[in-house]
């Protein structure tokens, strides 16, 4: 049996991880932490979680990362823009030290 099904009756679906981590706000960490693929700190993780438990109800992922933007900003001591800035600075750099062609430019010399 072949199902077929009309694409004029499909309804998009949204979902809002941030509506379903309400309940369970380590979901969200756990969640942003495979897509980084990153580990975060003790310090990040609850920052998140003080961020995330502050969003009003509806917030999405979009409001989150506002959030998470700003607290980062103020936490470096300059302006949302600033921060916007200097991201791509720092997610270049960061790819620099990353393993391979670039990253021996990072070494520092052995202390004497």
């Amino acid at each position: 049996m072949i199902l077929k099904i009309d694409p004029s009756n499909v309804q998009p679906f949204k979902f809002n991880p941030l509506e379903a981590g309400r309940a369970e706000p380590d979901f969200i960490v756990d969640l942003l932490e495979q897509f980084t693929g990153t580990k975060l700190s003790a310090e990040k993780k609850t920052s998140i979680l003080t961020i995330i438990s502050e969003l009003p109800e509806g917030a999405g992922m979009r409001d989150l990362y506002e959030a998470i933007k700003v607290q980062e900003a103020a936490s470096l001591g300059v302006t949302v823009e600033q921060y916007e800035a200097l991201s791509p600075v720092l997610e270049a750099l960061q790819r620099m030290l990353a393993p391979g062609d670039h990253d021996a430019l990072f070494e520092q010399p052995a202390d004497v």
